[in-house]
């Protein structure tokens, strides 16, 4: 993948309008982004693009971010993370509900992590040319116990 690869998001708007990572030549910060009135997230590279519906619910604040992946000889890629966190609250481990990690070759991963060690290691294999595979799907499975047994 390395260098080559460029990717870009753009957010659909309910009234029909979008809003692109670059307008007028300069780069769009994410905080521009008004997810209230969001409807579809693309995401775009030279190999696809790919759009993803967005619901906004109050109980939700959406947040887009990117992590990058280099090596110490410069080759780098990166992927997209869309982030469902609780509102009003700094975007961490902590208040994260789920993330969408999506990387410029297509590959998406969902899950409640902030930082996936899967991620991490899909990204490292693909700056590095190591093939990897898809991403495991992983969920943490939460039990209670409702009941005992006594013997």
């Amino acid at each position: 993948m390395g260098e080559g690869v460029v990717a870009s998001w753009a957010v659909e708007y309910t009234d029909g309008t979008t809003l692109s990572q670059y307008e007028n030549g300069k780069e769009v910060p994410y905080r521009s982004i008004d997810w209230s009135k969001a409807q579809r997230l693309v995401f775009e590279s030279q190999l696809l693009r790919e759009t993803f519906g967005i619901d906004p619910q109050p109980e939700i604040q959406l947040s887009l971010r990117s992590r990058h992946f280099m090596t110490p000889e410069g080759a780098s890629t990166m992927c997209f993370l869309l982030v469902g966190s609780r509102p009003g609250l700094p975007v961490d481990a902590d208040s994260t509900q789920w993330v969408l990690y999506w990387f410029p070759d297509g590959v998406s991963h969902v899950c409640d992590q902030f930082d996936c060690r899967d991620v991490r290691a899909y990204g490292s294999g693909l700056v590095h040319g190591i093939p990897r595979g898809l991403m495991p799907e992983h969920h943490q499975l939460r039990t209670a116990v409702d009941g005992a047994l006594e013997v």
